[in-house]
């Protein structure tokens, strides 16, 4: 039988102690620093490194699975099918605050589909949303889209609890090469708890204009009715079709983010980070695959 010696047994005591030590420090003031940190900030970190790289200004562009989170009409605008992976594995340097995430869009003949979950936290605090949602064109230049999303929270010796939420969004290209959209996130203010604005409710406006067929420049005014507004701003360069560099950045909080993606065969790599003017930087990486494509006539 193997006995462990001292300093080995001296080691596992002190690792159980930190351990011991860090599921009480999480348990009770985690649910205390995510507010803080991310909805009371007026935060919005997103998801998928195109938006996000871009400081999230994504309403009037949503062309890729994330869209059924940023603007659901953006659905609509797909003509292939999509399937996305995105990881945070460490935001602001806490491995507990992770996010892992899974979108996908489905375009058909005369509407398309997107489904996502994402996950954020440890076992102690998480959060989970589901998504599904439909992009419809309207008219030729007019697309009209929503989502429905369902959110758990649980927190560990507190208990769980859960809600639904509706978005709704539009876009519309007026001039050619111009995209302007519209998406109002919660338009059913729904809270974990009868009365608590804890889910954010948020209106977003903005501009997307391609000057050139490999640069695309946004803005976007994005307000949470809880917060001061936020004004944000992007650009993407694209070289080859292959790859794509992209910056933005945005007002309240102040934001700075960069990114870049990698396009080969169908399969895109991508990354993305931004940085909290108090909390520093944090990474995300996604890997996309699209296969297919819709008859662009019969949508």
């Amino acid at each position: 039988m193997y006995v462990p010696s001292n300093v080995q047994q001296n080691k596992y005591k002190d690792f159980l102690r930190w351990s011991q030590a860090k599921r009480i420090i999480f348990t009770c003031v985690l649910p205390m620093i995510v507010p803080c940190s991310a909805e009371a900030a007026g935060e919005n970190n997103g998801r998928g490194v195109k938006a996000i790289g871009m400081a999230n200004t994504y309403v009037a562009v949503a062309d890729d699975p994330w869209a059924i989170q940023y603007n659901p009409a953006g659905l609509s605008r797909i003509s292939c099918c999509q399937l996305s992976g995105f990881i945070v594995p460490q935001q602001f340097d806490l491995p507990e605050l992770r996010t892992t995430a899974l979108a996908m869009a489905l375009p058909l003949n005369h509407i398309s589909l997107g489904a996502a979950v994402d996950r954020f936290g440890f076992d102690l605090y998480n959060e989970t949303t589901v998504s599904v949602g439909a992009g419809k064109a309207i008219s030729k230049n007019m697309f009209g889209g929503m989502s429905l999303n369902y959110h758990s929270l649980a927190i560990a010796r507190y208990g769980n609890t859960s809600v639904v939420s509706v978005d709704a969004g539009v876009l519309a290209e007026i001039v050619p090469s111009v995209m302007i959209g519209g998406c109002f996130k919660n338009i059913t203010n729904a809270s974990y708890v009868q009365g608590d604005d804890d889910l954010p409710q948020c209106f977003a406006v903005g501009v997307g204009w391609k000057a050139v067929n490999d640069l695309l420049v946004t803005t976007e005014l994005e307000k949470d009715i809880r917060y001061d507004a936020s004004l944000k701003a992007g650009i993407e360069k694209t070289f080859l079709n292959i790859l794509a560099l992209r910056f933005g950045m945005a007002n309240n909080p102040d934001k700075y983010s960069a990114g870049f993606s990698v396009r080969y065969a169908g399969i895109e790599f991508g990354y993305a980070g931004y940085s909290h003017a108090e909390l520093g930087w944090t990474h995300q990486i996604e890997i996309a695959i699209q296969w297919g494509k819709r008859d662009e006539e019969n949508r």
